[in-house]
């Protein structure tokens, strides 16, 4: 089952007000310890690089220069000495207000000279000068990574490991240390959203004055944010530094090559950030959202430009992957730019590659929904985690009508089967740089797929348990119209949604309040069946099925069906047994709910003994489902982690199918393996309790209570029953305080346990 990850974006105030998702902001990792018979927050890092901002600046600025080309001889002739700063020395720098594009004075002391930087703080930030909140700790932890520590060797720093894989910086003022200023960038930061983390701005790198009404330091300058960064923080930190790996690359690639296409100078920038240890940029929007020409950049002020930032990141990351020996350091000095420079580059490259942009591009679009290298070295990425895109149709019914849709310039859509067997498809096209790749799944093989003919997989739903189909417009500059249709036997069962392996390893502690999501993939063509949901305590839970929300401070959108009561009647016991017997059906037939697109199942938390959602351990491979909205931890959703790599996934499953008949197989596949009477819950109880029992077979069932010498009290079942879990409440409101009896009997099983009224 492919699966889809997806976090909230915090909100930006920049040119444009935005609000939309994204990995590494409010969506806050939170490591915990499961409950098995405290949590302390670590908060991600919610800074943006400020290239996003300034993008509509640096634009401006090119196009002047254009305008005046005088300018560039002038900097040639421009010569100055080494800025040869020591530890005390005070300097006031220009910085540039996010907010009103204008640069204001900041005046600062140089607190650290390092190898390859000198590191100076804004006065009024530093600690030993009043309420500051830059330390000399800080300054030394910056200092290290820039010089000898990243992540990913800590032997080598952000600067070496840029320039090895970039090229060298630019020397406009003479020194080759680069200055680093921490301060408080003017930003439009308010709590819980978005700042600007650090950037680089071009106009250092000409003479003061040369663009009207802007002032320039006149020096190779990377600026750090401290407010609302929190530097003496590790993650503050690690996304301080993240950023300036991004940020330094543009210094580099505006020297080498300053007209390059903004999505190559992006996707290295992104590129830098995971090569000196740190996570890629969120892959929501690529994976959300295939279909767009490889090359569009939508500019600062567009909410796309996420999309881009995750296309371009992804795009360079693979590139870098498949020639890694100075490939990409190529890629930047070469002065063709797009396409042209892709191929320059990739002819010089050593060892000689006969592959070129579009031969890639075709391999990237299989590799971004396989991702396994075992079956091809282009079909996958060492990166790790990354997850794999959503294809746009997810089919269980293997006959489809004549589906007509478009694939976009140099992009790719996904048509995913998962249900039935023996399938046939015919692509129709007119479009002569139309490709399509099947991807079939199990003894897994990659073909090409004839267009305008039938295509069959006779062995689909046997030796395949899926098949999808890559669709790729390999042309440049326009868009390809194609239609499809399939034929095949269908399913005579539902369709399990399910992110776990179905086996619980605990639960979480949570609050009155707080509420717990599964976010699932919908199926084409199908409608909700039921719900499977595993269960730690008895008692009763809120629950909701809505759409999927892509913008808002939630992701709960439009109710599906209405919030209902789930009540779960057993105790679970520890340790777990497997198989795990607490799960509770919610049938959801009547509600004739379509379950095409995404949706997310929630349940609120109304009270501190709610049943408790039991929770699976999983490795951390980049798809994430279950959140969790916590009121004791800023009101935040949360993903939550162990110490270990993993992540924690809620046993909730969905199960989606095409009939009514549906049913009666899941109820079948529920059936317990042996008879079993559970221990009554509440107990000790005042007054009433409920008591759950399971049969394996239908059969005349006798439940009786009695009081602790052997007498009779109450006969609470006597009559056939059908196989499955059954439960009764007993009201004990007319007996004394004590110890009591119960007893099943059917066919030849019989069980006592006991049980305490406490009044």
């Amino acid at each position: 089952m492919r699966r889809r990850s997806l976090f909230l974006e915090v909100l930006f105030f920049l040119s444009l007000t935005v609000l939309v998702y994204a990995q590494n902001n409010n969506i806050t990792v939170q490591k915990t310890e499961l409950v098995k018979e405290s949590i302390s927050e670590q908060r991600k890092f919610n800074g943006i690089p400020g290239s996003m901002v300034l993008y509509e600046q640096e634009q401006q600025l090119t196009e002047y220069i254009r305008k005046h080309p005088e300018i560039q001889q002038k900097q040639r002739m421009h010569k100055r000495t080494a800025w040869d700063f020591e530890i005390g020395d005070s300097h006031t720098w220009w910085a540039t207000n996010m907010r009103s594009e204008e640069e204001y004075e900041v005046e600062s002391t140089c607190r650290a000279v390092g190898e390859h930087c000198y590191v100076f703080v804004q006065d009024s930030q530093w600690v030993a000068g009043g309420n500051g909140r830059v330390t000399q700790a800080a300054v030394d932890s910056i200092t290290k990574y820039f010089d000898s520590y990243t992540p990913a060797d800590p032997d080598k720093g952000i600067y070496e490991t840029d320039v090895q894989t970039f090229g060298t910086p630019p020397d406009f003022d003479g020194d080759p240390k680069i200055i680093i200023l921490i301060l408080d960038i003017q930003d439009s930061f308010n709590p819980g959203s978005g700042w600007v983390a650090g950037y680089f701005f071009s106009i250092n790198q000409y003479a003061d004055n040369t663009f009207p009404g802007r002032r320039s330091n006149e020096a190779e300058i990377y600026y750090i944010d401290s407010d609302p960064t929190d530097l003496n923080e590790t993650n503050g930190l690690n996304g301080a530094m993240s950023t300036t790996a991004h940020e330094f690359q543009h210094m580099i690639h505006w020297d080498k090559d300053r007209d390059e296409i903004t999505f190559i100078n992006e996707g290295c920038a992104t590129t830098a950030e995971v090569i000196c240890g740190f996570s890629i940029y969120n892959q929501i929007y690529y994976n959300g959202d295939p279909n767009r020409y490889l090359f569009e950049w939508a500019g600062s002020s567009d909410e796309d430009v996420f999309k881009d930032y995750s296309r371009s990141a992804r795009w360079t990351v693979y590139l870098n992957e498949q020639f890694p020996n100075d490939y990409i350091y190529k890629l930047v000095a070469e002065n063709d730019n797009g396409i042209d420079g892709i191929n320059k580059a990739l002819k010089s490259y050593t060892p000689a590659t006969s592959r070129r942009f579009i031969d890639i591009f075709e391999d990237w679009c299989v590799a971004n929904y396989l991702n396994d290298k075992s079956v091809d070295n282009a079909f996958g990425y060492d990166y790790f985690p990354l997850s794999t895109v959503i294809p746009k149709r997810t089919f269980i019914d293997p006959n489809v009508s004549s589906i007509q849709d478009t694939v976009k310039n140099l992009a790719a859509q996904y048509v995913r089967f998962t249900g039935g067997s023996d399938l046939s498809i015919t692509f129709n096209t007119q479009a002569t740089d139309l490709v399509v790749k099947a991807i079939k799944i199990g003894s897994t093989i990659v073909e090409d797929v004839p267009l305008n003919t039938e295509y069959s997989v006779p062995d689909y739903g046997t030796t395949y348990s899926e098949v999808a189909f890559v669709i790729i417009n390999k042309d440049k500059s326009a868009p390809a119209i194609y239609t499809y249709n399939a034929s095949g036997s269908e399913p005579q069962k539902a369709q399990e949604v399910a992110y776990d392996d179905g086996e619980p390893e605990g639960y979480l502690t949570l609050s009155v309040g707080d509420t717990i999501a599964v976010l699932f993939d919908g199926l084409a063509g199908t409608m909700f069946d039921s719900l499977r949901v595993a269960f730690r305590r008895a008692g009763s839970i809120t629950m909701g099925i809505n759409k999927v929300s892509l913008y808002g401070t939630s992701f709960i959108g439009e109710e599906l069906v209405s919030p209902m009561t789930v009540q779960c009647f057993s105790e679970s016991p520890y340790p777990y047994p497997v198989p795990y017997e607490n799960w509770v059906y919610v049938d959801l037939t009547s509600y004739n709910v379509d379950a095409s697109n995404e949706f997310v199942v929630w349940f609120e938390v109304t009270d501190p003994d709610a049943p408790a959602v039991m929770i699976s351990v999983e490795p951390d491979d980049g798809d994430y489902h279950s959140y969790t909205y916590s009121h004791d931890h800023g009101n935040k959703w949360l993903r939550f982690v162990d110490g270990e790599g993993n992540v924690y996934n809620y046993l909730v499953h969905a199960y989606l199918g095409l009939s009514s008949a549906v049913e009666d197989e899941l109820l079948t596949s529920n059936i317990p393996e042996e008879y079993s009477l559970s221990q009554n819950y509440p107990n000790p109880f005042n007054p009433v309790t409920t008591i759950q029992y399971a049969l394996p077979k239908p059969g005349k069932v006798s439940l009786t209570v009695y009081d602790i010498i052997g007498r009779e009290i109450m006969e609470l079942v006597n009559e056939e029953k059908n196989a499955g879990l059954h439960s009764v409440d007993f009201n004990g409101s007319q007996l004394s305080s004590g110890l009591y009896l119960y007893r099943l009997k059917s066919n030849n099983f019989q069980q006592i346990r006991k049980m305490m009224i406490l009044k």
